[in-house]
């Protein structure tokens, strides 16, 4: 009975990565309690599952030094996880500029800018409408242009909001105002004409372009998921300890009759493994299979919290599908050298 708990217990921590990223959604105005986290078995359990997941995912990804002569099974499954998908038209990258479309006209619906949790004073409501609404006009113009605008947006989040508010969506919003700077002349004609004129295809192809967009969602995201899990779960463990005590369901440990498997361990655990995928993000390990993980995880929360997580959670969707779509193609060493010359050259033209 004792190893079927720890089965139930680690195959539980393992479902809580990412679950509830953005808790103060739910809590707002909510007087946050302070707990802390103790160094027990079950919290040991969960460390050693991150262990285990970083181990699977490095596995993964060294696939690769297995060729179709030696190791024949261990090559088909890189090539599933790593081959690109090819999409026509960049599709991928319209989903992601329709879904972010489409947050903005359900926050200018609800009320919000960007986020639930991100209130304006009364002096800048109307500033913030103005800005939702230009970025909607603005992408069906020029998508370099809407880039330029998330970024100054993301920028300003810590100076209107407090610091720690503004940092939950800081590398989110700022890197894909970056990848639409990367990816605009690829898909908008205006701003493949606006390139040209600027000169930057001696620079860097367009092709290079699409490489650095993949990268630069992929090391937002992951930087995201790390500045969640300990803004709102590891440092401050009681802002996800209140989400949990108004949805008890999420801890299903709990709920099947494992009384020591409290709600403040499925916050430990919640955070230690939304850092875990965000880490391995960054590392460019294993994307598709991170990105698959993280894919399941929002989709189980967004069926049980509501609309408020799906509206929220478009872009994270859509940039999701782009990585799962890229492969290893999002991996840093293939951005590191995209600015030298041979590689331009090799790469053709614009």
């Amino acid at each position: 009975m004792k190893y079927i708990i720890q089965i139930l217990t680690l195959f539980s921590i393992t479902l809580s990565g990412s679950a509830t990223a953005h808790v103060r959604w739910f809590i707002i105005d909510r007087e946050i309690p302070q707990v802390s986290f103790a160094l027990d078995p079950i919290n040991l359990l969960t460390l050693s599952g991150a262990i285990t997941l970083l181990l699977v995912s490095q596995y993964l990804d060294g696939l690769n030094r297995c060729t179709i002569g030696t190791c024949t099974f261990a090559s088909r499954v890189y090539h599933l996880i790593s081959e690109p998908i090819k999409v026509a038209f960049n599709g991928q990258w319209l989903v992601l500029i329709l879904l972010l479309n489409l947050l903005f006209i359900a926050n200018l619906m609800m009320g919000d800018f960007f986020a639930p949790n991100l209130i304006l004073p009364p002096s800048l409501m109307m500033l913030g409408v103005v800005a939702q609404v230009a970025a909607i006009l603005l992408s069906c113009i020029s998508i370099s242009l809407t880039g330029v605008a998330l970024i100054l947006v993301g920028l300003s989040l810590p100076i209107v909001f407090s610091m720690a508010t503004g940092f939950d969506y800081l590398f989110e919003i700022i890197g894909v105002g970056l990848a639409y700077l990367c990816i605009a002349p690829t898909i908008n004609a205006n701003d493949h004409k606006l390139y040209q004129r600027l000169d930057i295809f001696s620079y860097i192809n367009k092709t290079q372009l699409q490489h650095l967009a993949f990268v630069i969602v992929r090391l937002a995201l992951g930087a995201q998921l790390i500045t969640l899990a300990f803004n709102n779960k590891l440092l401050e463990p009681g802002a996800a300890l209140l989400f949990i005590q108004d949805f008890p369901f999420y801890n299903f440990m709990f709920e099947l009759g494992f009384e020591q498997y409290t709600h403040l361990h499925f916050v430990f655990a919640a955070g230690v493994f939304e850092a875990t995928l965000g880490g391995l993000l960054m590392l460019g390990w294993a994307t598709r299979f991170i990105a698959l993980c993280l894919l399941s995880f929002f989709t189980i929360t967004t069926i049980l919290s509501g609309p408020t997580e799906i509206i929220g959670h478009l872009p994270i969707f859509g940039i999701l599908a782009i990585l799962i779509l890229a492969g290893s193609q999002s991996q840093l060493r293939q951005a590191e050298s995209l600015t030298d010359p041979k590689n331009r050259l090799a790469l053709g033209p614009a």
